[in-house]
């Protein structure tokens, strides 16, 4: 974040509307109950630190609809959903996830409704399986959600595992309606070089 604010990437809305200077200490303990729940402390930071940096750059690029690609049960997803109103599309490719993700979501809604807090547009999940040959996203959501609602988006993941990083980075650089990538890469031991030896990628407007 202060690599961002050096950037001159400002934003007055880059801060959590519910973490405000008048929320009391209970509130505040409380909203962290219900977004820790099972949650380790490492991944707690990696949730607060990318959805927050998430935030702020929706913001300045004015792009709020974001993709969580990997979403796993959603908790990147609720973070961005519910703590900063952006309008979030999951991609998992587990479907076992992507029913569990839903249901959490649902729970969520309930403990959130208690404390008097506005609830925004809930998640929208989405099974989906991304490979390496992927090359426009934007037309699979759009199939798989059966219209073309998403003129435009911004792709994030938390720990985008082996190949997965290399074809989100390679669908930000194609697809004109992809704004900005937001990834924290992993297992790059899993990575398949050999297709990409003479590929190159340049984005143009």
């Amino acid at each position: 974040m202060e690599y961002l604010h050096q950037q001159n990437f400002h934003c007055e809305k880059s801060k959590c509307d519910w973490e405000i200077e008048n929320q009391s200490s209970a509130q505040q303990k409380s909203l962290n109950q219900i977004f820790n729940k099972n949650i380790k402390p490492k991944k707690q930071h990696e949730l607060q630190r990318m959805s927050e940096t998430c935030s702020l750059i929706s913001s300045v690029t004015g792009c709020q609809t974001v993709v969580d690609v990997g979403a796993g049960v959603g908790h990147l997803s609720r973070h961005l959903s519910f703590r900063h109103g952006l309008n979030v599309i999951c991609l998992e490719c587990q479907s076992e996830f992507s029913n569990q993700a839903e249901k959490l979501d649902v729970q969520h809604v309930k403990s959130l409704s208690k404390l008097g807090l506005a609830i925004g547009p809930l998640p929208k999940h989405v099974t989906l399986t991304l490979n390496p040959d992927t090359t426009n996203l934007k037309e699979l959501i759009d199939d798989k959600l059966g219209c073309q609602c998403v003129p435009e988006f911004g792709l994030v993941g938390l720990h985008t595992c082996g190949d997965l990083g290399p074809t989100l980075i390679r669908n930000f650089v194609n697809v004109p309606e992809i704004k900005f990538i937001l990834a924290i890469g992993c297992c790059y031991m899993k990575m398949n070089f050999e297709p990409y030896y003479n590929s190159v990628y340049i984005k143009t407007n």
